[in-house]
């Protein structure tokens, strides 16, 4: 039998620093990409926020169910619950119909109104005006970066 000496291969040392760089590779581009999707989701909730306000706001001026129209936000930090209810009539819950609930994606959570708190945005029947006295700020923060928010 004869042997070739001269056949090349990889030796077991190489192949583990192979593996080695493209794992590393692989976590940094998946740490990015779940920032990525976390950073979308932010961008998505506040987008959708703002055209829900919209949409609610000319709910109540079109006197759609012939009623005024609003928003509860509601920060339940210590079940970890953040959604809001759209809902027609004058307050929230007392008097009011429910349209809809909507919850924050897992990732999301609200900063204002603040922990275990709650707020409620409502606009009046034909003229659209807020009847709350003071703006109204609506604050939405990645769970785990509160740096990280729309407003």
């Amino acid at each position: 039998m004869n042997h070739d000496l001269s056949r090349k291969a990889f030796t077991l040392i190489e192949l583990l620093i192979t593996m080695s760089i493209i794992g590393i590779l692989a976590s940094v581009g998946m740490t990015n990409f779940f920032g990525f999707h976390s950073r979308n989701s932010l961008r998505l909730a506040g987008d959708k926020m703002s055209s829900l306000l919209r949409t609610v706001h000319d709910r109540a001026i079109s006197q759609e169910n012939s009623s005024s129209w609003g928003v509860y936000l509601k920060n339940d930090f210590s079940n970890s619950n953040y959604y809001y209810v759209v809902f027609y009539g004058n307050s929230y819950p007392v008097g009011a119909t429910t349209s809809s609930i909507v919850y924050l994606d897992n990732s999301l959570k609200f900063l204002q109104p603040a922990d275990n708190d709650a707020t409620t945005t409502i606009f009046s029947q034909l003229t659209g005006n807020l009847t709350n006295v003071s703006p109204v700020t609506i604050q939405i923060a990645l769970r785990n970066n509160n740096s990280a928010s729309t407003t």
